[in-house]
This record gives C-alpha cells, structure tokens and sequence, in this order.
C-alpha cells in the first residue's frame, strides 16, 4: 500500500479482501453457556458498492469462531500511510456497512457502501460474541 490521500486512488489493489491481526478468544470461550467476545479487521480495496466475505478464522480445535447464530458488528475506516504505518482515518469519502451476515462456514459476509469513484484502502473491524 503506498501513502495517498483519499483524493487520490492507492498505487497498490488488493483483489482479495483479507482478515488480519485477531485477538485470541478468552479461556472461558470453551466453557459451556459462556460467550466468545473476540475482535478482528480485514482490509480491502474498493469503491462505490461493495460485497466482501472474510474467514474470521478457527479456534484451537479447529472449530469455527463464527456461525449463523454469531452476534457480529462491523465498522469501516479509511486506511493511509503515515511514516511507515498503516493507520487508519477519515478521509474525505463516506463509508457505510449496510449488511453483516456470520455464515455457518465461519465466514461473514458485508455488504456496504464507499462514496467514491475510483478505488480506496479500506478496513472493516469486526467484534463477535
């Protein structure tokens, strides 16, 4: 990703969206009756609508973290460059999350707006229980 503001489109495109940095769920996460409060991001490229699915990944068993029956809630962010960083800001684009669907393969898929013509870096935080 190169450093850009948001009137100007990202040198780089990602074609696909991916999930980074997770948060490990807490050790009571496998306890019976007791809920898994866990965080992740994906970041993606896009403009205008979207419609983007993100594995959010497995637990130490290799179970799931997500199912149909998973509360999630998403949020979206610009991302820039700053010195070296990859931080995210609000540019001069809007961005919406219309949808958020957890799937019972352990995928979420969001569908949501950003209020620009040609492509930005973007990223979704997404909290699950």
């Amino acid at each position: 990703m190169s450093e850009y503001t948001s009137a100007e489109p990202p040198e780089q495109r990602t074609s696909a969206a991916r999930v980074t940095h997770p948060t490990t769920p807490s050790p009571e996460a496998h306890a019976e009756g007791i809920a898994r409060l866990f965080t992740r991001r994906g970041d993606f490229t896009d403009h205008k609508g979207f419609e983007h699915t993100f594995d959010l990944g497995k637990d130490a068993n290799g179970v799931n973290l997500v199912n149909s029956s998973s509360s999630v809630v998403a949020s979206i962010c610009e991302l820039g460059v700053f010195g070296s960083q990859v931080l995210p800001f609000m540019g001069l684009a809007s961005m919406t999350v219309d949808n958020v669907v957890p799937n019972s393969n352990g995928t979420v898929t969001v569908r949501g707006s950003i209020g620009w013509e040609s492509d930005l870096n973007c990223r979704l935080h997404f909290l699950v229980q």
